[in-house]
């Protein structure tokens, strides 16, 4: 379009703070790959173990918690071994092996990994509910209570989304 300036457009865009525009780039490959069959199954596997290790651990003494970061390091490796392993096949029209493992695809991994890595809060209250004042809830009780407080949580992160990410400086 002649009557937009890309020049202008690329200064709004831009971080204000020199050392975010060093390290992250303004602008999008469209052609990497982002949401593969590798990427969900290496982020669901971290969504499902991540949070099952760390809330089997919470209960012991010393606790040991597994973080985002074990989960970053740890499935760079496997998603550069199943570009290397795996086939390129098609299967239900989804490519097994798109090619090297992308940047994009261990961000989604590791943000995956991230949002599902910590225990709910609401289970310690089912915790202390059990363990100090001895009332015995249910599993629908428990469940819904969990996936409430979730849902909460996950809601208020999407409306503060307009003020926290998407400023280019935040």
């Amino acid at each position: 379009d002649p009557n937009i300036d890309k020049e202008h457009i690329e200064i709004d865009n831009d971080s204000p703070y020199p050392e975010v525009r060093s390290a992250v780039a303004n602008t999008d490959d469209p052609d990497m790959p982002c949401t593969t069959i590798r990427a969900w199954t290496l982020g669901l596997l971290a969504a499902i173990i991540i949070p099952g290790l760390n809330q089997f651990f919470f209960f012991r003494y010393p606790s040991v918690n597994v973080g985002s970061l074990v989960a970053q390091l740890l499935f760079f490796p496997v998603g550069r071994f199943w570009a290397y392993a795996m086939p390129k096949r098609k299967i239900f029209g989804v490519q097994l092996n798109p090619g090297p493992f992308s940047v994009k695809e261990h961000v989604l991994v590791t943000i995956m990994a991230t949002v599902g890595g910590s225990s709910a809060y609401a289970t310690d209250i089912v915790a202390v509910q059990r363990v100090y004042y001895n009332q015995q809830f249910n599993f629908s009780y428990q469940w819904f209570l969990v996936l409430s407080t979730q849902m909460i949580g996950f809601s208020l992160g999407g409306v503060c989304k307009r003020f926290l990410v998407s400023p280019p400086s935040m």
